[in-house]
């Protein structure tokens, strides 16, 4: 048992999780998170595990400005009946600690953290540290693995085998893979350069490709407005001085963070929606009808993109502090369970927080444009509240596992977005014709419909991209959310 281990804590032992005398007990735990706060402070490494727990496994609610950690619920530790685990409840969280998902409770120090890497601290003092050693030493393996992968011409179970075909939906395709640049980008200033917006004109069939194009990678910013986005946007007053530079330090901290990362990983250009479309200025709306039908090519098109999933205003930025890291847990021993035959020992691992709930619960994924956004976008770097995330059409992985998700943590996402299908890539190639266009793609409308839009009218603008995908893979007549093979369905 750990020297340092509080009076509520004492009494959590290994006798209590495996002995069938205890099954259905409960042990009344501190009264409140502050006070359990204070205890971890103080100390109680089984205080700083329960802490983790409940901060991560806290179920996100878009909007929500009320915490976990502002809670004034007691705390209970419960033995559920029929099986060996502990669970803690403090209202509206349930954690279930068990020799389950992730291995959170273990038998004699059997070690369910193997390969897994410290969660970044992200305080004031260190978050430049922790954002240029995540770019260099994580995310652009991430990057390098899935782009430079060549697909079918790999092995059969290459992670990545759909991550290259991508390719082949896009507006320029070309032998370089290196797509044209959206209409306007910012160039982030790499090596002393000022910061500027890059502009350039449309391309038609009647352009030459390279005189009239220019071609580089580019990464793109998916975020929510929310109240703080109005010095992002681009309007015929500032275009001309934003050609020639842009103050860095007047953006929106999320612009901000995204620009910085985009340095970091050696990248040029940065895609926001806000830089992109000259903001209408009376009935003139030109600008925003020509760009919002090439919003799915560009966040096809993008190497990467940066989704600052857990903010729900542009002014709060995703470089903060991850509340969990704050009081660092390590695995403890409870007080062993000693009889006559034997003596056993029960190990309490830290909880990583859970993909599910950081991602596809957080606020960004309420809103209805993103829904295409995270459809069409070849890699991911989801930044939660907790933890960075990398998506692809190949593989799952995070800061603390980045060579994938664990096989438990895999089937346990699998399961959850077989109700939550969001048609990427990998889903179209994998699925038949039929179950893209009728259940798949029903699927993604349930979830469509319960999504927020500024302005209605974008509804069926923010999906046509997801359907042109669709189309390459498996032709059908599309119009207006429907398909002719499952008009049926569509309509019922």
């Amino acid at each position: 048992m750990g020297s340092q281990r509080c009076a509520k804590c004492a009494p959590i032992t290994t006798e209590f999780t495996l002995s069938p005398e205890f099954e259905g007990a409960k042990l009344m735990h501190h009264d409140n998170f502050s006070i359990l706060e204070q205890s971890a402070a103080a100390g109680c490494d089984l205080c700083r595990l329960i802490r983790q727990y409940l901060i991560h496994l806290a179920p996100t609610k878009p909007n929500s400005q009320t915490k976990v950690e502002d809670t004034s619920q007691p705390i209970t530790v419960s033995r559920p009946k029929g099986y060996k685990a502990l669970v803690v409840h403090m209202e509206p969280v349930e954690a279930c600690i068990h020799d389950g998902h992730c291995n959170d409770i273990a038998l004699n120090g059997k070690d369910s953290l193997s390969g897994t890497k410290p969660i970044h601290r992200f305080t004031a003092e260190g978050c430049q540290r922790d954002v240029d050693e995540l770019a260099k030493d994580v995310i652009r393996p991430w990057i390098d693995r899935c782009f430079l992968s060549t697909g079918f011409d790999n092995p059969p179970n290459d992670l990545h085998k759909y991550c290259v075909v991508r390719n082949k939906s896009f507006i320029i395709p070309r032998a370089t893979d290196i797509p044209s640049l959206p209409t306007r980008v910012i160039d982030v200033g790499l090596n002393g350069t000022t910061p500027h917006l890059r502009v350039r004109h449309p391309w038609t069939p009647t352009d030459e490709y390279e005189s009239d194009h220019e071609f580089a990678q580019y990464l793109i910013l998916s975020y929510c407005w929310g109240h703080g986005n109005e010095a992002a946007k681009t309007t015929k007053v500032n275009l001309q001085e934003r050609m020639k530079r842009i103050d860095i330090n007047s953006l929106p901290k999320t612009i901000r963070d995204a620009i910085y990362l985009t340095r970091a990983l050696g990248e040029r250009y940065l895609f926001v929606d806000a830089f992109r479309i000259v903001q209408p200025s009376g009935d003139d709306n030109g600008d925003w009808l020509a760009e919002a039908p090439r919003m799915g090519d560009y966040y096809g098109n993008a190497l990467c993109t940066i989704s600052a999933t857990g903010v729900a205003d542009s002014a709060d930025g995703f470089f903060h502090a991850r509340t969990a890291q704050r009081l660092p847990a390590t695995s403890c021993a409870l007080s062993p369970w000693i009889t006559s035959e034997k003596t056993e020992t029960i190990y309490i691992h830290p909880s990583t927080p859970l993909w599910w709930n950081a991602v596809i619960n957080s606020s960004l994924y309420q809103r209805g444009w993103a829904v295409q956004e995270r459809a069409l976008s070849p890699r991911i770097l989801h930044w939660t509240e907790h933890a960075l995330y990398w998506e692809c059409s190949g593989m799952r992985a995070s800061e603390y596992r980045p060579d994938g998700l664990t096989r438990e943590e895999s089937e346990w996402v699998h399961e959850n977005l077989q109700r939550d299908v969001h048609m990427n890539l990998g889903t179209i190639m994998e699925y038949s014709r039929r179950e893209i266009l009728c259940w798949a793609w029903y699927r993604l409308i349930e979830r469509y419909a319960r999504t927020r839009f500024t302005y209605t009218s974008d509804k069926l603008i923010a999906l046509s991209g997801v359907a042109k995908r669709a189309n390459i893979y498996h032709p059908d007549r599309y119009a207006a959310g429907l398909w002719s093979e499952n008009l049926v369905e569509g309509l019922a």
